[in-house]
């Protein structure tokens, strides 16, 4: 964005003074800042915002149901139905993708979140408390892992890629 905006300033200085290149300048310029400003509007969305999303109402639902266990109401209806749908917003979650931007994503999100949470389901569901202990173990670890990476995951889906990059340059 910013040099967006010096090539605005630089253009209007150079059009003062009759020199074509600055107009190029001008208009990449006004390009650039168009482009950002797109973003800014919600018109356009970065890349991977859609995957942060279904991340982040997975996280959610997933701390509203463990806001539900207790010792004494393992089993429930409310209970499962926050775990399922958990589960299914993880599930629509390309790691994939966020693999490219957090390297160990897919994997600690696969084998750790997404294995925890279908073990988590199948204890409450069933009463079976060893896939419970199977299940804290595995997002326990997905905890510490996203934990320590935190500022790198709440950048993912806010980035606003390259201009070249968004029109197919490179």
């Amino acid at each position: 964005m910013g040099a967006g905006f010096v090539g605005v300033v630089l253009g209007i200085f150079g059009t003062r003074r009759t020199q074509w290149g600055s107009l190029a300048g001008l208009v990449l310029g006004l390009v650039v800042l168009g482009y950002a400003g797109l973003f800014g509007l919600g018109l356009l969305s970065p890349p991977l915002e859609e995957d942060r999303r279904h991340l982040i109402r997975s996280l959610d639902w997933f701390n509203r149901a463990y806001g539900h266990i207790d010792a004494e109401n393992l089993q429930g209806t409310e209970l499962s139905s926050m775990l399922h749908t958990a589960l299914e917003e993880a599930r629509r979650v390309d790691a994939d993708r966020i693999e490219a931007r957090i390297p160990g994503f897919a994997v600690r999100f696969d084998e750790d979140y997404r294995a925890g949470l279908e073990l988590m389901i199948q204890g409450v569901d069933t009463g079976d408390r060893e896939a419970l202990v199977q299940a804290g173990l595995l997002l326990d670890r997905w905890a510490v892992w996203s934990d320590d990476r935190r500022d790198a995951l709440e950048r993912v889906g806010r980035e606003i890629p390259p201009l070249a990059a968004f029109i197919g340059i490179v």
